[in-house]
C-alpha cells in the first residue's frame, strides 16, 4: 500500500502531477501482482481541501486513512481498492483474523521476526507504534482481542521431522518404519541426491485461494521509518507490503502492517494540518 496527500486543485500548482507520479511510481511494481487502480471520487472536491489518496485497502492502507483523518478531521480520504478492504485480515489465521503477535513485548526480539527489515526495524518503528497499541487500539474501538497460548514447539517439530523422514522413504520405496542406521551407504546417497534435488508439483493454492505475504517490494533505505516519506518524492508515503520486509506467520506481518500505517497516518495528518493552518493563515 502506498499513498500521497496532494492538493487536487490547479490553481494551488500541479496536484495531479504528483498524483500522476504516484500512479507512475506504481506501476513500477505490478511484478508483485499489486491490484489495477483508478482514480475515484464522490464528487468535485472544494477548492483549498487537502486530500490523501490511499492506494490498497488493506490492514496498512486503512489503518493510516483512519489515523490521518483522526489527526486532521478536516482531511479528505479516498481509498481504493480493487477487491474487497481487509480481506487478508478477514481470512488471517485460519478465518479468525490473527491481527497481531501479542507474546512479543520485547522491540528488539520482535524485529528479529522479520527476514526482511529485521535489521531496520530495530529502531524506533515499533516503539512508536508495537503490538500492545494495536491490541490497545482494537480494545479502545470496541473489539477485544484474544490471545492464544503458544504451544511448546519441540513435540511439533518432532512430529514434522518424523513425517518428513517417512515421506523420503516412501519416495525412495522403502518402508516407513525403516531407521537411517540400516540403511546402505547406497541408499544414504540417495537420500541425500533426493535432498538437494526434490521436486514438487503444484496443484493449486491454498484453501483461502490467495497468497497472504509478498516478497520484495520498496527498499527500506528509500524511505523515513520515522514518518514513511518517500526520500525521493515529497508528500509520497508507504506501508504495509510494498515495502521490502515481510516476517514470519504468527501475526508479525499484520503488525508490520499496522505499525507502518500509524507512522505514516500520524505524519499526514500533521502535514496537512499544518498546510490548512497556513493557507487559512494566508486567506
Amino acid at each position: 500500500m502506498y499513498f500521497t496527500i496532494a492538493r487536487f486543485n490547479l490553481n494551488h500548482g500541479g496536484s495531479w502531477q504528483t498524483a500522476n507520479w504516484m500512479l507512475d511510481y506504481y506501476r513500477c511494481f505490478k511484478r508483485k501482482k499489486f491490484s489495477a487502480i483508478a482514480y475515484a471520487t464522490s464528487g468535485p472536491i472544494p477548492p483549498r481541501e487537502e486530500v490523501l489518496l490511499v492506494v490498497g485497502g488493506g490492514a496498512a492502507g486503512m489503518f493510516a486513512g483512519i489515523r490521518a483523518k483522526t489527526v486532521a478531521p478536516n482531511l479528505n480520504v479516498i481509498v481504493i481498492e480493487k477487491g474487497k478492504p481487509l480481506s487478508k485480515v478477514k481470512i488471517s489465521g485460519g478465518g479468525r483474523c490473527n491481527v497481531t503477535n501479542g507474546h512479543c513485548s520485547n522491540n528488539m526480539i520482535l524485529a528479529d521476526q522479520y527476514p526482511r527489515g529485521n535489521k531496520e526495524l530495530r529502531g524506533s518503528f515499533f516503539n512508536m507504534h508495537g503490538p500492545a497499541d494495536t491490541i490497545s487500539w482494537f480494545s479502545e474501538h470496541r473489539v477485544q482481542l484474544k490471545k492464544q497460548k503458544v504451544a511448546n514447539s519441540y513435540p511439533s517439530e518432532f512430529g514434522l521431522v518424523k513425517r518428513f523422514w517417512k515421506y523420503l522413504l516412501d519416495r525412495k520405496g522403502l518402508a516407513e518404519d525403516a531407521l537411517w542406521a540400516s540403511l546402505s551407504n547406497d541408499f544414504l546417497l540417495s537420500i541425500a541426491s533426493l535432498l538437494k534435488q526434490c521436486s514438487f508439483e503444484v496443484t493449486g493454492k491454498g484453501q483461502f485461494k490467495d497468497e497472504f505475504v509478498t516478497a520484495g517490494g520498496i527498499p527500506l533505505s528509500e524511505i523515513s521509518l520515522k514518518t514513511m516519506e518517500s526520500r525521493i518524492q515529497p508528500h509520497l508515503f508507504f506501508a504495509g507490503e510494498v515495502l521490502n520486509v515481510d516476517g514470519v506467520t504468527g501475526g508479525f506481518n499484520f503488525q508490520n502492517a499496522w505499525s507502518g500505517g500509524y507512522i505514516a497516518g500520524t505524519s499526514i495528518g500533521k502535514l496537512a494540518a499544518s498546510i490548512c493552518a497556513v493557507v487559512n493563515e494566508i486567506s
